[in-house]
């Protein structure tokens, strides 16, 4: 069965996810998150993409960020791609590739479910086990979005910016989402939208997206949507 066609309209956020071949381990010590994120940056100032939120978890990466043109995403992958997979080979002593053929993404309609995409990223760590608060985790944006730690990489959204007119209530507006889980439709809706690379939003955000890339974005049912965490 043929891939669904990637949609990435500029200006709109995009919800993206790439995962190591075969689920392998693409980082083994902070020294590679570390020089993962230098190259992420490097890649964004390439292309124009801005980041809005990210986490970057053993064996895979998300990332929210908004393309600034068409073909931005692609290219910011070739450049991640071209830095980081030779540096981790040549670390490792491999060869080949290190990450999935493609990688899964979604547009984000930023009115109703952008936030909570912000919260499903950056709790990703908690969702896993790794600690029980998002502010432990060294390798995600939550410190810089919830805390206002200095990020390079950060460039806040539009409805994150919105949530307050001062950047100290805005962190404490951020810190009150993480309170509250998030809902189980919700959570099956960017899952399902993820997997099928399909915009997630209401019938008219959907219809507005399929207007402007003119392809088909409903999703098709396939039963339980796998887990992501």
């Amino acid at each position: 069965m043929p891939a669904n066609p990637r949609i990435h309209p500029p200006g709109y956020p995009l919800h993206i996810v790439q995962r190591g071949h075969n689920h392998a381990p693409c980082f083994l010590d902070g020294e590679d998150f570390d020089t993962y994120l230098r190259m992420l940056n490097v890649a964004l100032e390439k292309t124009g993409c801005r980041l809005h939120a990210y986490v970057l978890m053993k064996n895979h990466v998300h990332l929210l960020l908004t393309p600034s043109e068409p073909g931005a995403v692609a290219k910011l992958f070739m450049s991640l791609g071209g830095s980081y997979v030779p540096y981790f080979n040549r670390k490792y002593g491999r060869s080949g590739t290190l990450w999935e053929r493609r990688y899964y993404s979604s547009v984000i309609d930023s009115e109703e479910y952008l936030l909570c995409c912000y919260r499903y990223i950056e709790m990703n760590p908690v969702r896993a086990a790794i600690v029980d608060d998002p502010a432990f985790y060294r390798y995600s944006s939550y410190r810089a979005n919830a805390l206002g730690e200095p990020c390079k990489l950060i460039t806040p959204h539009e409805s994150y910016m919105g949530m307050a007119s001062d950047a100290y209530e805005r962190r404490l507006a951020y810190q009150a989402l993480f309170r509250e889980q998030l809902e189980p439709g919700v959570m099956a809706a960017i899952r399902a939208s993820l997997h099928q690379s399909k915009p997630v939003g209401n019938s008219k955000f959907i219809n507005k997206v399929a207007e402007i890339t003119r392809q088909k974005c409903e999703i098709v049912p396939r039963g339980r949507p796998q887990a992501d965490k």
